[in-house]
């Protein structure tokens, strides 16, 4: 390596090897970045299919728990913890957006962490509520990796569209 090895030694004290070596002109090695956490997700969608699918997809890298509607969510929610919550904007009993006040109101560390779907079905009070609250929201049908990448940008702390 081109470096040089120097010894001074004392009988009875010891000795110093002194090692030298020239800079590298190597780039410098990648830092390793820990993998994201493993994380509890609960999927609220009415579309059972939909819900099959988002698990599937998330299972290698997280804990899925598929609910199809907003009372048995808060169910779960009341058995165990979440670490995000992807919840179906329009759903036929309660929707998405009563089931995210709802959230809010019980287990408020957990609403910024709510991520919103849609078909697109679009009210007056879903639009001005989407204009209000900054989480992350999806339209379907899902790209799976936008899918990922908002669990990912959530489980590293980015919770609001603002933040991703």
């Amino acid at each position: 390596l081109q470096g040089t090895l120097t010894v001074d030694s004392q009988l009875g004290k010891g000795a110093t090897f002194r090692l030298v070596l020239p800079p590298t002109s190597a780039p410098a090695p990648t830092p390793v970045v820990a993998p994201p956490t493993r994380g509890k997700v609960l999927v609220v969608d009415d579309d059972a299919l939909l819900g099959k699918v988002l698990a599937r997809s998330l299972q290698k890298a997280h804990d899925p728990v598929v609910v199809q509607s907003a009372a048995a969510a808060l169910v779960e929610l009341e058995r165990q913890s979440f670490d995000l919550v992807f919840t179906d904007l329009m759903m036929p009993d309660t929707d998405g957006i009563a089931l995210y006040e709802e959230i809010s109101r019980r287990f408020p560390a957990l609403a910024p962490r709510v991520v919103f779907i849609s078909g697109g079905t679009w009210t007056a009070r879903a639009n001005d509520f989407l204009q209000r609250v900054p989480n992350h929201r999806l339209d379907k049908p899902l790209d799976l990796p936008q899918v990922l990448k908002v669990v990912a940008d959530i489980m590293a702390g980015r919770v609001s569209r603002e933040q991703a």
